[in-house]
This record gives C-alpha cells, structure tokens and sequence, in this order.
C-alpha cells in the first residue's frame, strides 16, 4: 500500500476538467452542426468513457492509499460530482442521437455556450486545486460557474414559454423540452462540483 500518491490525485482533477471541457466542446459542435449528431455523439461518449476510468483509478487508489492530498471523503465527493458533469453531457449528446435531431435552435446553440463556459471555469478551478495560495483564483472561478448556471435557467424559461407557445407538433415539444432541461441540468451539475470545491477551499485555504 503506498504511503502518497498525491500526483495521481490532483493529476486525475484535472484530466476530469479537461475531459468536461472537451465533451462539452463537442456538444457544442453538436448543436452547431446537427447533422453530424452520429458521430459527436459517439465522440462525447468516448469522453464519457475515459472519465469513468478515470473515477475508477481515483477510487482504487483511495483504497491503497494511507496518505491523501485531501479528506477521503473530500476526493470522493469531488470525483464522483465530476463524473456527473460528464455523464450529464454524454446523455445530452446519446438523446441527440436518439432523437435524431436534424435541426438546431437558438436557446439550444446559447445553452452550450453556457455549459461550456461553466465546464471551463470548472477546469480552471480545478488546476488551481493543488496549491491553496491559489484560493482567490479559485473562488473566482467558482462564482463563474454560478454566474453560468443562473443564465442557464434563465435561458430555460425563456425556451419552454417560446416551445410552448410557438411549437404545434407534440412529438417536438417532448424532444426539445427534455432537451433543454438536460442542458441546463449540465451547468447544475457544475454548480454541484463548485460546491464541493468551495467547501474543501474554505476548509484547507
């Protein structure tokens, strides 16, 4: 059993921030560009993939490790929040898929800007994670990620009063109703790690 392994932790945050941004990258491509939805959702689910292994290190080695850069159940909760954001992403992406959404809409395409921004201050946050000098840098980040999922819900209400009004076709309406709410639901989930991270900041800063 090894004493430390504090690379492997901080090491698997951040792959976990940048395997965040890049799905959600993509999925913006996705709404971008619909008729591709084949192969970006396959690509975000290969993503999706990668992320889980990563948990599962991250979890294997809290069971083999006596010395831990932070709380056990600290690196838990982080890991485990992180892998929703990316889950949450890759459903987003599979329903894409199974809806074969040919189209795009404008709240749609503003949604991704907004889980993309907050996936990015997610990263930045995270980055930041191994040194608590950086705590000012972080909490910035983390009240970015606020900021984004504030607009996202704004944004949603704004998409169902326009769906619900404007749209005539029922079958439409349940698509891009589960859509739209599967899109903000990404940014909560952000809003779910930058929890956890202000706790272990405010705890270890």
């Amino acid at each position: 059993m090894a004493l430390t392994r504090d690379d492997l932790f901080w090491n698997a945050f951040t792959a976990m921030g940048e395997r965040a941004v890049d799905a959600a990258l993509v999925l913006q491509q996705l709404a971008k560009n619909p008729a591709e939805v084949e192969t970006h959702a396959r690509r975000i689910a290969e993503i999706e993939r990668q992320a889980d292994n990563t948990t599962h290190e991250v979890m294997s080695a809290l069971h083999q490790t006596w010395i831990t850069p932070l709380d056990r159940e600290e690196i838990h909760e982080l890991i485990k929040s992180l892998d929703d954001v990316i889950d949450a992403i890759e459903g987003i992406g599979e329903r894409c898929r199974i809806y074969s959404i040919k189209t795009t809409r404008q709240e749609a395409l503003a949604l991704t800007d907004h889980v993309l921004a907050a996936a990015r201050a997610m990263h930045e946050a995270l980055k930041n994670l191994r040194d608590m000098k950086n705590a000012a840098t972080i909490l910035q980040a983390l009240k970015t990620i606020g900021t984004e999922e504030h607009a996202a819900d704004r944004i949603l209400s704004a998409a169902l009063k326009r769906l619900f009004d404007e749209e005539k076709d029922a079958i439409e309406v349940i698509k891009w109703r589960d859509l739209y709410e599967r899109l903000e639901r990404a940014t909560d989930r952000t809003l779910d790690v930058a929890n956890v991270l202000e706790a272990i900041v405010l705890e270890h800063a």
